[in-house]
């Protein structure tokens, strides 16, 4: 993935405000770059993103209600995700044969399946677009490494780990686009009062990616508990799962011991 072009636009007015305020100085005291890049991102992002722009007037309720009264200061600069996108998620994977063969089998299905766009005609059916359309252009050559298999792969597989799954759309040389799928446990996402969503950061191992919301697709799967995070189908089977790979363990280790107790308690 080739570097992102950074922006560096002066501080205005309001930025300098928000920079004495006790919720900015909160995240200042954490220390974490997770955070501290989401700080950046306020001033950082492109104008249009930020609240009293021309473009996007901050008197317009862009979300619902409800969904502002939950963000509070800290998260609309430090980012969300609730803790719901742990990393162990994703070793269960590498580690768990029950889960490795539930997920490998409906990733396989679904790239069976060749993705097809359609449009929608005047009258309201549907058409089968041409293959020099660019969404079927993008969807059958994602990028110069994935094929479509691959993209689809991935989407199920970490959809299935973390209840989320990110596409993160970039520009190759030629300014074609092109669609990488981002690991969920990496992505925090910086909710919005009025926008529901100001932007993603990618947090990657040499540093952080701010991303703006028209550039990443997020599907996820409900999550009653957390507006801004997928809920994962691994969360609620974790301890089913632990159980069983303990019982593993144990099993193994006692016929490496040629199956013989470390000791043997008599009583009289």
């Amino acid at each position: 993935m080739k570097e992102r072009q950074q922006y560096h636009l002066p501080p205005d007015p309001a930025t300098q405000t928000l920079r004495r305020s006790r919720g900015f100085g909160l995240v200042r005291e954490t220390g974490s770059k997770i955070k501290e890049t989401a700080r950046r991102l306020v001033p950082g992002f492109p104008h249009r993103l930020l609240p009293g722009s021309r473009s996007s007037p901050s008197a317009v309720q862009k979300t619902n209600r409800a969904t502002a009264a939950d963000i509070d200061g800290f998260p609309s600069f430090a980012g969300s995700n609730g803790g719901w996108a742990r990393t162990e998620y994703g070793e269960y994977y590498a580690t768990s044969v029950p889960v490795y063969s539930a997920i490998r089998l409906r990733a396989d299905a679904l790239t069976r399946a060749p993705a097809v766009v359609y449009r929608t005609t005047e009258s309201g059916g549907k058409v089968r677009v041409g293959p020099d359309h660019p969404a079927q252009r993008i969807l059958e050559r994602v990028n110069r490494w994935y094929t479509s298999g691959d993209l689809w792969r991935a989407t199920e597989i970490y959809l299935n780990l973390w209840g989320s799954a990110y596409w993160a759309i970039e520009r190759d040389e030629h300014g074609q686009p092109e669609i990488w799928p981002l690991r969920p446990d990496r992505v925090t996402i910086v909710p919005d009062r009025h926008k529901y969503i100001r932007g993603f950061i990618y947090n990657g191992r040499n540093g952080q990616v701010a991303y703006t919301p028209d550039e990443i697709v997020w599907f996820r799967y409900f999550n009653p508990l957390e507006e801004y995070a997928g809920l994962s189908p691994i969360a609620p089977v974790r301890m089913s799962v632990d159980m069983a790979q303990d019982s593993l363990r144990f099993n193994r280790n006692f016929l490496r011991n040629s199956a013989q107790p470390d000791f043997i308690l008599f009583t009289k």
